[in-house]
């Protein structure tokens, strides 16, 4: 029962939202159950260690790579500029953090990563992973799904063979091999090897150990879901961050994946140099054939017909009408190439984004930058298209772009095209020019100019292709990179569990748990520890605190074997309190009762009874409880007679009077047990033997029964003028107190009413800490 639910309350006056005492009571709460809370903090620590030990270590891998624009040598830009082409922009940092995840790239590092089977150590507690350094290894099949992610647990037989188990269908399956033979069946296939590290010594020393085989694709979203990539404060480095049970095996997936991202960036670069010399190739293999037949050409007109040679003034026409037509070669094969570059463009470009003629006019800036910025809007597309679907909207973004600029190139292709063709037609004039001034030369000798001119053009643009090729054969061997790796894969330790947190939510849960416990104990399982806790309690007096004293149990009297002791002390000052209670009465009837048999009121009647007599007074102790007396035991007494007897009259009051062992203190004992106990003390001989009392005697002390069972103490106390009730602060002091409220609210008592506050520990009296102090066998020690 809480104590708000007890009437008649002092409580704390003051007005303070929280008042020093109630401070005092909750850290004295905490400080009687501090072992409970230890208890469960403990627990929940050793809960938490047993958890988190059980639990996988999950290591964190990290490294860095740095991303620029272009790392290529001047000369090969150069050269890429020259052909209408450019290096890509790789500063798209969102995308290639796509890319770098993306599932076509992880799935080329698995497959690269060779990490199909994963290996374990069995112990007895923890199965551990091992990356590498296992005494043997397997190459494996699978046929059947269910033997994927599947336990196989493998020891080793001798230095030959070797035991294989698993559980298959609810039962164990046990089977032994040979090393280096296939085993083959409808589930899989195994070829089991050892390494050198098996001999005769070492092979009765290897634990157990278990193999697992991994789905590829499985495998591939497990490194999906536990890699990220992020882009550190807008800066050109992508960071790669990973984790796995094995910090090895972290480390080489990183390696991996780094290089096989490097390895795909410079796929383009190198694809572009490869396209870009098969197409010179092809050019230059088609001159070629035109030269030859030039050639065998004017060999052939050479032998047949008389040549004579040309004046100085037509060997001037001759080499002029060579420029022009060398010139006219040149701007048909800009035509040419615009005409190619446009079908190209509106054929929404091939996947190998190298347009087909890659002579684009070097001089023409805005065709080089344009051809440029929609090379490097389809490489962003195509690295958008490793992690996105056409139907995203980044992807749409730059679909649009590209949209856009093909448009405009388009427009400025038509326009080229016609002044192109106006320079042609120039250079066509020209040409007629001096073919006319030519027309006076023989007709023989003008047959084999127009030879010579023909041979003249085609190898200059001969020469031209081969300086292109080896310039080009030059580049590839420059090509490097955008990406470079600045930090290389590192462990970083332990990443999961988190020891720390897991530990803190279960000392935490486990301090909870212990507050609840308390909190619910001093509710229901509350106690009354001190005189100043009950009378914050109750506005009756309390007369006095009786102390917990081991002596009680080995004597029930012990202000009599104990004089000296803490306990016998406390009844001295219940002794002194007694004469404030009923000053004017003399000859006073002192009733002790309480709410229930544990909490010591026979205890306190008797050694109330031997302390009064000690100090002078003439005391009557009546066993009045009698349904289960104990004073007999208590004094050590026998009587065939006592208040039983008396009541029914077959005695006289003095008669059934029986001196006790202590000076001044009789007894009058319960006497036969009547089985009317509580109709027995309603007898009038009860009022003549209370008067007799009186007459003899300074004190008369009443035993009654617990009145929380019985109701004779109620009926006695019209004969009492104080009425003492013993609360036992570690039993049931709460209700006791609530059963005494009740009691004096709803029937009337002509005495005084105070409390006995009994088994009361001494560190929580204040009387304790002022006045004294007890070593047992060493009696008082003053302290002031």
């Amino acid at each position: 029962m809480g104590i708000n639910n007890i009437p008649h309350k002092v409580a704390i006056k003051s007005n303070a939202i929280v008042d020093v005492k109630d401070i005092k009571k909750v850290i004295k709460t905490f400080a009687n159950n501090w072992l409970i809370i230890v208890f469960c903090v403990a627990i929940s620590a050793l809960l938490a260690f047993l958890y988190s030990y059980k639990l996988p270590r999950i290591y964190g891998a990290k490294m860095q790579l740095l991303l620029s624009s272009s790392q290529t040598y001047s000369y090969q830009d150069k050269l890429f500029e020259g052909l209408g082409l450019s290096t890509a922009n790789y500063e798209r940092m969102s995308n290639e953090l796509r890319v770098i995840t993306s599932t076509d790239l992880l799935s080329q590092t698995v497959a690269k990563l060779n990490a199909g089977i994963s290996y374990f150590i069995v112990g007895k507690v923890l199965t551990k992973e091992v990356y590498s350094g296992t005494p043997f290894l397997v190459e494996a099949q699978i046929y059947s799904d269910g033997f994927y992610e599947f336990p196989f647990t493998f020891k080793f037989i001798d230095v030959n063979s070797y035991e294989i188990s698993y559980d298959e269908n609810e039962e164990k399956v046990v089977k032994k091999y040979e090393f280096g033979v296939p085993v083959i069946n409808n589930n899989y296939y195994l070829l089991v090897n050892k390494t050198a590290a098996v001999n005769p010594t070492t092979v009765s020393s290897f634990p157990i150990y278990q193999f697992v085989i991994h789905n590829n694709q499985n495998l591939l979203y497990q490194y999906k879901n536990s890699i990220k990539a992020e882009n550190l404060e807008y800066t050109g480095i992508l960071e790669l961050n990973l984790e796995d049970e094995s910090p090895e095996r972290a480390e080489t997936f990183l390696d991996t994946l780094a290089r096989v991202y490097i390895s795909n960036s410079l796929k383009t670069k190198f694809t572009i140099n490869a396209n870009t010399i098969v197409f010179i190739d092809k050019q230059i293999r088609e001159i070629h054939i035109i030269l030859d037949s030039l050639e065998n050409m004017l060999d052939s007109f050479k032998e047949q017909k008389d040549i004579l040679n040309l004046s100085k003034e037509e060997d001037t026409y001759y080499r002029e009408l060579t420029s022009f037509e060398a010139k006219k070669r040149g701007l048909e094969m800009q035509l040419k190439g615009s005409s190619y570059l446009k079908n190209y463009i509106v054929s929404n470009m091939n996947k190998e984004l190298l347009p087909p003629f890659a002579y684009i006019d070097n001089s023409d800036a805005y065709l080089t930058n344009a051809i440029t910025k929609l090379y490097d809007y389809q490489v962003n597309i195509n690295s958008m298209l490793f992690s996105s679907t056409e139907k995203s909207t980044t992807v749409k973004e730059m679909e649009y772009k590209v949209e856009l600029l093909r448009s405009d190139i388009l427009k400025y292709l038509a326009s080229s095209e016609k002044a192109i063709s106006e320079k042609i037609q120039a250079v066509e004039e020209e040409i007629a020019f001096y073919e006319g001034q030519l027309k006076g030369v023989p007709r023989n000798q003008r047959q084999m100019l127009n030879i010579n001119r023909k041979i003249g053009v085609n190898e200059k643009m001969y020469l031209y292709l081969l300086e292109k090729r080896a310039e080009t054969i030059i580049a590839k061997a420059s090509i490097i990179s955008d990406i470079s790796i600045i930090e290389s894969p590192h462990s970083i330790g332990i990443v999961k569990p988190e020891l720390p947190k897991i530990y803190y939510t279960f000392t935490s849960l486990g301090l909870l748990v212990s507050l609840v416990i308390v909190f619910l104990r001093s509710i229901l399982f509350g106690s009354i520890e001190s005189v100043e806790d009950m009378r914050d309690l109750t506005n009756l007096p309390v007369v006095g605190e009786v102390f917990h004293a081991k002596e009680a149990k080995a004597s029930y009297l012990v202000v009599d074997t104990q004089p000296r002791s803490f306990i016998a002390e406390s009844f001295r000052a219940l002794r002194t309190n007694l004469e404030y209670l009923s000053p004017d009465v003399k000859n006073k009837v002192i009733l002790i009762t309480s709410n229930s048999p544990s909490a010591g009121k026979t205890f306190c009647s008797v050694n109330l009874s031997a302390i009064l007599a000690k100090g002078g007074k003439k005391v009557l102790l009546l066993e009045l409880d009698l349904h289960k007396p104990k004073i007999h035991t208590a004094l050590q007494l026998k009587s065939e007679i006592g208040i039983s007897t008396v009541l029914i009259g077959k005695c006289t009051s003095s008669e059934a009077v029986i001196n006790s062992q202590i000076e001044n203190l009789d007894v009058i004992l319960s006497g036969p047990t009547p089985p009317n106990a509580s109709e027995l003390i309603l007898s009038d001989n009860l009022t003549g033997l209370l008067s007799y009392a009186k007459s003899k005697y300074d004190y008369i002390i009443i035993d009654t029964p617990p009145m929380g069972i019985i109701s004779d103490a109620q009926v006695l106390m019209k004969h009492s003028n104080i009425n003492l009730f013993v609360i036992n602060s570690r039993r049931g002091s709460f209700e006791g107190l609530q059963f005494a409220h009740t009691m004096i609210e709803t029937q009337k008592i002509s005495g005084s009413f105070a409390f006995i506050l009994n088994s009361v520990k001494p560190k929580y009296s204040r009387y304790y800490y002022k006045g004294y102090k007890y070593n047992y066998g060493e009696g008082y020690i003053h302290q002031g």
